[in-house]
């Protein structure tokens, strides 16, 4: 704990990104889709920068099937959000990108249409230990 407080560099500029949560119910589970990044082959959520004119569930709806090729229903309101600082320890930039998560349900599966191929899409199933 005493790193963290140690490294702490406070944001000066915070960015936003809209993110869409691809979930389904699979055997009475939730289960949700990331994809891997392009860059580093983590696995994310698809997301993406707002664009002018451009309302957030249209965005969201827009990366979802350009990132992992599909279609759905996307909330009407964000079900959560995080943030993160952009680059590394050595920038100095002092920004932050907070994203905003919406949900995505009655999901359509686009395969071959999707514009990212590099993006892999797998299904996680989420669940719950008892304690």
């Amino acid at each position: 704990m005493s790193d963290v407080v140690n490294n702490w560099i406070p944001m000066t500029t915070i960015k936003k990104q809209l993110a869409a949560l691809p979930y389904i119910v699979a055997q009475n589970r939730p289960t949700i889709l990331l994809v891997t990044s392009r860059k580093s082959v983590n696995w994310i959520i698809p997301k993406g920068w707002p664009k002018e004119g451009m309302p957030d569930r249209e965005l969201v709806a827009l990366e979802a099937y350009e990132e992992a090729g599909l279609s759905g229903t996307v909330g009407h309101n964000p079900v959560g959000l995080y943030t993160h600082p952009v680059g590394t320890k050595r920038d100095s930039s002092n920004t932050a990108v907070l994203k905003y998560i919406h949900f995505l349900w009655n999901i359509t599966m686009l395969t071959g249409q999707k514009k990212d191929s590099e993006n892999i899409p797998g299904w996680i199933e989420m669940w719950r230990q008892n304690l």
